[in-house]
C-alpha cells in the first residue's frame, strides 16, 4: 500500500499581475513568489526517502501548450529533513500504519541561491537584504534569509507610471521605489491601461503602502501592478517586495 502524504501551507498567496511579494529567479512570466512556490510545488514524498521539489523534477522538460516550446526551469530551493517545526521550515503528515495515526515530518527550505545581481561588475555596491515571510497569525516570521545584491548603478531606474506604447523596459528597480497613498499600486511599475513591451530586470525592496480610516483603501503590487493594460515577458529576480495595507 502506498504512504499517504498530506502537506501543510499556511499562507495565502497572491495571483495574476499583482507582484506584491518577495520573488526569486524569474524567467518569461514564471515570477513566483516563494509562498506560492511553497504552496503549489510541495513535493510529493509517497515513493521517495528523501523530498524532490517538483520544478526539479520537472526541469528540463518542455511545458505543454507553449509557443515556441518552453522547458521547466529547476526550483529555487532545497529541502533537507530536521528535527522540528521552526523558521524556514515546512510540515509534512505522513500516514503510519502500525498507529494508524498521522505522522508529522519536518523539512527545512533553503535558498540555493544566495547572491543576485551583477556580481561580475568591478567596484558594484553590495546590498546585504534580509527577506522575510511573516507567519499568517503574525507572530513572527515563517521564513526568513539573508542575501546580498550587486548593484550596476547604470541600469537603476526610479518609478514608473507612463510608458510610450510597447516601450521595452530594460532597467533595475532596486531598493527605494514606493508609493503610499489611500490607493496604492505598484510601487516600481504601475500601469493603469497601457501596452508595456517586454520587461527585463531586477526588482529588489519596492513596496506599496496604504493606510488609512477606511478599509475600502488598498495597498496591491509591491513591485509591479498591471490594471486594464498589456505587458509582454518579464524576466529578472524579484527580491523583498511587498504590499502593505492597515486600517485605524
Amino acid at each position: 500500500m502506498d504512504k499517504m502524504v498530506l502537506h501543510c501551507c499556511k499562507f495565502a498567496c497572491g495571483a495574476g499581475f499583482d507582484f506584491g511579494g518577495w520573488m526569486l529567479r524569474t524567467s518569461t512570466l514564471w515570477a513566483c513568489a516563494l509562498v506560492t512556490v511553497l504552496c503549489i510545488n510541495t513535493p510529493s514524498f509517497a515513493e521517495e526517502k528523501l523530498p524532490v521539489p517538483t520544478l526539479d523534477k520537472l526541469q528540463g522538460q518542455a511545458i505543454p501548450d507553449t509557443d515556441p516550446l518552453k522547458y521547466y526551469p529547476g526550483s529555487g530551493y532545497t529541502l533537507t529533513p530536521a528535527d522540528k517545526a521552526g523558521v524556514n521550515t515546512i510540515t509534512s503528515y505522513e500516514w503510519n500504519e502500525t498507529t494508524n495515526k498521522l505522522d508529522e515530518k519536518y523539512y527545512t527550505v533553503d535558498l540555493k541561491q544566495k547572491e543576485y545581481g551583477h556580481t561580475d561588475l568591478a567596484g558594484a555596491e553590495v546590498k546585504d537584504i534580509k527577506v522575510t515571510v511573516p507567519k499568517a497569525d503574525g507572530t513572527g516570521n515563517a521564513f526568513e534569509y539573508a542575501i546580498k545584491y550587486y548593484v550596476d548603478d547604470s541600469r537603476l531606474s526610479e518609478r514608473r507610471i507612463s510608458f510610450t506604447e510597447n516601450e521595452i523596459i530594460d532597467k533595475d528597480f532596486v531598493v527605494g521605489n514606493k508609493v503610499t497613498s489611500s490607493y496604492a499600486q505598484g510601487g516600481a511599475i504601475q500601469n493603469a491601461a497601457g501596452t508595456i513591451g517586454n520587461i527585463t530586470g531586477d526588482f529588489v525592496g519596492n513596496y506599496a503602502s496604504s493606510s488609512s480610516y477606511y478599509y475600502s483603501y488598498y495597498a496591491q503590487g509591491g513591485a509591479i501592478y498591471n490594471e486594464d493594460g498589456i505587458i509582454g515577458d518579464i524576466t529578472g529576480d524579484f527580491i523583498g517586495n511587498y504590499a502593505s495595507n492597515s486600517s485605524s
